[in-house]
C-alpha cells in the first residue's frame, strides 16, 4: 500500500513526546503545526472521525511543552494514529513551533 502525504505542512520525528488522553499517556512519533502522530492500543479505542481533548506533553533536553488540545483522528493504521489538532490558545500553536525549532529535528 502506498502512503499518502495528509498534511499540509512537514512533520518532524519526536524522541520524548506523550499525548495524555483520559489519564492514558500515549506515545507521540511526529509532530506538525497541525497535527501529530501517535501510538494507541486497544484500550484506547480512537476511530477515524472521533474528537477528543488531551495534553500533547514535548520534551527536549531541558524544556518541556504542555499544551492543551483538541484533537480529530484523520487516520488509523493499526495502533499509528494520525489526528488534526485545534489549539485552544493562539500561543499553544506558538509552543509547537519552538519546540519543533528548539529540537533541530528534521522534516520526515
Amino acid at each position: 500500500m502506498k502512503f499518502i502525504e495528509r498534511r499540509r505542512l512537514p512533520r518532524y520525528p519526536v524522541a520524548v513526546g506523550f499525548l495524555e488522553i483520559d489519564g492514558r499517556t500515549l506515545k507521540v512519533d511526529n509532530v506538525s503545526e497541525e497535527g501529530v502522530g501517535f501510538y494507541t492500543d486497544a484500550r484506547t479505542p480512537l476511530p477515524e472521525g472521533g474528537r477528543h481533548e488531551g495534553f500533547l506533553i514535548l520534551q527536549h533536553q531541558e524544556d518541556q511543552f504542555e499544551i492543551p488540545v483538541l484533537f480529530e483522528v484523520r487516520r488509523r493504521e493499526g495502533d499509528y494514529v494520525g489526528a488534526l489538532v485545534t489549539y485552544r490558545d493562539v500561543q499553544h500553536r506558538e509552543r509547537v513551533k519552538d519546540f519543533i525549532r528548539v529540537s533541530g529535528a528534521e522534516p520526515s
